[in-house]
């Protein structure tokens, strides 16, 4: 099981991050957002660099709109060009309700054809050296005569992480919808933090009933992300009444699998 740190922005990380990052096999930080591939790009590269130090991989991440199939293939050329040029290894597409065209967001004519665009453009403009992770809303299936993440999009992804929060032990499901597809994906899952809310209840629960514990147990993904935006700082290094710091975590989970 790999662990991926999704970082939104450098200013959420903890000062002494860097440390905390050793216990992870990859950092991510976001360097898309639609079409524009320089998404805070000095503070990205100084997240990478310091991944790169600490001896771990670095990944990127971009939220992206895909509203029409033009639209899509500009983000996909820049997000791929981006990409290859801070020399990330893997890439996470998050298309959301403005792709979907949904909760507001004005109606989307082909959701799928959009998708599959930007991955197009992405390999090409990535000189096909990027992996791609599927990191959108997971709705498949026709919807108001429309398609969305369906299995021909994620033939042309190389993993699948699925946003899993909320009640984390009722998205076993999620996790594992395509494992048994006969499609060549990685199996993920991208979790809470587990910070307080605003009512100072935790986003998560690493340990006990209806935790990330029952969680990983049962859908065993190979990489779970842990989503590491505002409100997030403190829980590298820190942790809280709920939730132990995660490398703790991270490495208990290790030494239990090693004892199994």
């Amino acid at each position: 099981m790999r662990w991926v740190l999704t970082v939104w922005q450098k200013k959420h990380l903890d000062d002494n991050w860097q440390k905390a990052a050793q216990s992870f096999d990859a950092v991510s930080i976001k360097i898309a957002d639609g079409k524009r591939g320089d998404f805070r790009r000095g503070e990205a590269l100084d997240v990478i660099r310091g991944t790169l130090s600490a001896g771990s991989s670095a990944h990127g991440w971009g939220y992206h709109y895909c509203r029409t199939i033009e639209e899509a293939k500009r983000e996909g050329q820049a997000a791929g060009k981006a990409a290859f040029s801070v020399g990330v290894s893997a890439y996470y597409l998050n298309l959301e309700k403005h792709w979907a065209g949904i909760w507001g967001s004005p109606r989307t004519a082909d959701p799928e054809g959009a998708a599959l665009a930007f991955i197009s453009e992405f390999r090409n403009a990535a000189h096909d050296s990027v992996a791609l992770a599927w990191n959108g809303f997971a709705r498949e299936k026709k919807w108001r005569g429309r398609r969305f993440c369906t299995r021909d999009v994620l033939q042309q992804c190389d993993i699948w992480m699925p946003m899993c929060y909320g009640s984390i032990h009722r998205r076993v499901n999620r996790s594992t919808k395509w494992n048994k597809s006969g499609l060549d994906l990685q199996q993920g899952a991208m979790i809470a933090s587990g910070r307080l809310d605003r009512k100072g209840r935790p986003t998560l629960k690493q340990k006990g009933r209806r935790s990330l514990d029952y969680f990983l147990d049962r859908a065993d993904p190979d990489v779970v992300a842990i989503w590491y935006g505002a409100g997030a700082k403190g829980m590298l290094t820190e942790g809280n009444e709920h939730n132990m710091p995660w490398p703790e975590y991270i490495q208990g989970r290790s030494r239990a699998m090693v004892q199994s």
